[in-house]
């Protein structure tokens, strides 16, 4: 009898080892699939953050455009806010026969000396300074010219007159006694 319960024992004792090689495969298994769970998660996570490294790389690309953007209208409203300061009391004044242009006021002798503004940008609050160009010969009319629009150009009267006498007040005769 002992040996039989010796036998059990020994059959108990492999049954046991089967069931534990069988346990320890379903748990392998589990933990494979488990495995496998946690790396699709951990892939979907990578994915979440390179999707978020590239919208916050285009928000910071915006951002820098923005300021950018934001830069240069602060330096124009900063140069409008001087240009304005700068010819601010100007008139349209008419500074030799037919030409009228804008100009600060006038000196001592009536004279209203450059710079001189053009008179089409004025109208739409832009500040644009004159340039003087001599024709290229004798025949050709000297000009002010608008450098922000070349079509802005006013023609000088031919004559005897020079950048001294622009500006000038006409000579009036004193009236007859």
């Amino acid at each position: 009898m002992l040996s039989e319960i010796a036998a059990a024992t020994s059959a108990l004792s492999g049954i046991k080892t089967i069931i534990e090689g069988f346990v320890s495969e379903r748990d392998a298994a589990k933990l494979q699939q488990t495995r496998a769970e946690l790396f699709k998660l951990l892939a979907d996570a990578w994915q979440a953050v390179f999707e978020l490294q590239q919208a916050a790389l285009l928000q910071q690309t915006e951002i820098a455009k923005l300021a950018d953007a934001n830069r240069k209208l602060e330096s124009q409203l900063a140069q409008a806010g001087k240009t304005e300061s700068q010819f601010q009391g100007y008139d349209l004044v008419e500074v030799t026969r037919g030409v009228h242009v804008y100009t600060g006021p006038a000196d001592a002798d009536g004279a209203r000396k450059p710079p001189y503004l053009c008179p089409t940008c004025m109208s739409k609050g832009e500040h644009s300074i004159l340039n003087l160009q001599k024709g290229k010969s004798p025949n050709d009319q000297t000009r002010l010219v608008c450098p922000s629009n070349v079509g802005h150009s006013l023609g000088l009267p031919r004559g005897l007159w020079s950048m001294a006498h622009l500006g000038k007040p006409p000579h009036k005769e004193p009236p007859n006694a």
